[in-house]
């Protein structure tokens, strides 16, 4: 049981680095689409695009 529980860390622990990636790429996204929406709000959004 203990050999088992040491080959699996390894493995929980990419997974776990993966996981944390993962949520802070989704963050960013997020935020990402946040700042998308508002400057869709703003008046002349073609002329920031082009920025």
């Amino acid at each position: 049981m203990f050999k088992t529980l040491l080959k699996c860390l390894p493995l929980n622990y990419q997974l776990s680095t993966i996981n944390y990636q993962l949520s802070t790429l989704n963050s960013k996204l997020f935020f990402n689409s946040k700042l998308k929406t508002q400057n869709s709000k703003l008046p002349n959004n073609s002329q920031l695009s082009t920025i």
